[in-house]
């Protein structure tokens, strides 16, 4: 099955240098973002930063037939799959959610996201292409630099306008592209986890087994024996929608004068889940340990207001400090292994960018004990 534009569907382009100067007027013209004019060259410039692991992010810079033409994007950011034939069929999903989370749940939420020009997934090679608005006139947040108390709060105003728009909506289960946390109360499915689990951690090892902070060592064995319970814990309602991958390096802070001074993009992970998903993955991932433990309170806190000023009344501050522990357990940790284990690393992520959130997960881990969550 193929998901996009009817008239384009035999058109995605499998790589770059498909993706033509005629193939981009076609596009954006069918677009509305050009009408009388043409694209007739095009530079490309890869996105690097620790992207592309599940994918290729390139700039392109456009130049047109007409030397001035009124409203024609300069250049836009082009999302396309992975290389390798048998990891982009495997990641198929992922780019499935994406193309779909810009044709039918972009236009319908509060928080600004860069412009859809064109969006396509041939399901049976996996091959997608996103063509997307390139961002302007602000900058893109820095895992390693980490985040003030001020932006932590400002980003929080914004994660709500998302979360209460699909608390608990009837129509979050309708969309079978957006998955859940699901219990592991199948016998067979809870081996399976559990054996990818201890696999996970012997690839991790062979990597980083000189690197691998103490409280992660110390604490994997046990969240292994009790991922049931927590993965249990983690699917309670209430659900929203996340956007599941929520850190500073997927946040774009604009101007301050812009109508929405934060922009939010890759949205490859989104899920069907609490709201402290997000919520802990940002502060735990962005805040340095010293800060957060400074903060972390105030900041649920302030996340539980605005739910509460914006019509959630059923949801405590209690029920979000459980989560967002839980979240540390059950997503933070896991993912921060299986990245690191099962991915062929850029330099700059292995160097700057896991050494970073390893500190700073393994700070949470100590602050927030695995034991008070499996025996309290």
């Amino acid at each position: 099955m193929t998901y996009g534009s009817e008239d384009a569907i035999m058109q995605i382009p499998a790589d770059l240098e498909s993706m033509t100067p005629e193939w981009l007027t076609q596009v954006l013209t069918a677009a509305g973002a050009i009408e009388h004019t043409s694209v007739t060259a095009i530079e490309s410039e890869r996105l690097g930063k620790g992207r592309g692991l599940v994918g290729q992010v390139i700039r392109f810079r456009l130049t047109y037939h007409s030397p001035e033409v009124v409203g024609a994007p300069e250049s836009i950011v082009a999302k396309i799959s992975h290389s390798d034939p048998d990891l982009r069929k495997q990641l198929s999903d992922l780019y499935k959610k994406e193309v779909n989370f810009y044709k039918e749940v972009a236009d319908e939420i509060d928080i600004r996201v860069p412009h859809l020009y064109y969006g396509a997934l041939d399901e049976e090679s996996g091959i997608h292409v996103l063509l997307l608005e390139d961002l302007r006139n602000g900058r893109i947040g820095d895992i390693p630099s980490g985040c003030s108390r001020e932006d932590a709060e400002f980003v929080i105003d914004y994660l709500v306008r998302l979360h209460v728009a699909w608390w608990e909506h009837p129509r979050l289960e309708s969309m079978d592209w957006v998955p859940a946390q699901s219990p592991l109360d199948d016998p067979e499915v809870k081996e399976e986890w559990d054996r990818g689990m201890n696999d996970c951690w012997c690839q991790f090892e062979e990597k980083f087994g000189g690197r691998i902070p103490a409280p992660i060592e110390k604490v994997w064995p046990v969240l292994v024996q009790h991922r049931d319970k927590i993965r249990t814990d983690s699917s309670v309602p209430p659900l929203t929608l996340c956007h599941g991958d929520f850190h500073l390096g997927n946040l774009f802070f604009c101007d301050v004068e812009a109508e929405f001074p934060l922009a939010v993009f890759d949205w490859q992970a989104i899920i069907r889940a609490q709201g402290a998903f997000d919520l802990s993955y940002f502060i735990i991932g962005n805040l340095e340990p010293e800060l957060r433990r400074k903060v972390e309170k105030d900041l649920l806190q302030k996340y539980c207001a605005k739910l509460n000023e914006n019509g959630i009344e059923d949801y405590n501050l209690d029920q979000c400090y459980h989560s967002y522990r839980i979240t540390l357990y059950e997503v933070i940790l896991p993912q921060l292994v299986g990245i690191a284990a099962s991915f062929d690393l850029s330099d700059e992520l292995e160097q700057t960018v896991l050494p970073v959130l390893f500190r700073r997960a393994s700070e949470a881990i100590i602050d927030h004990p695995i034991g008070d969550l499996v025996h309290g």
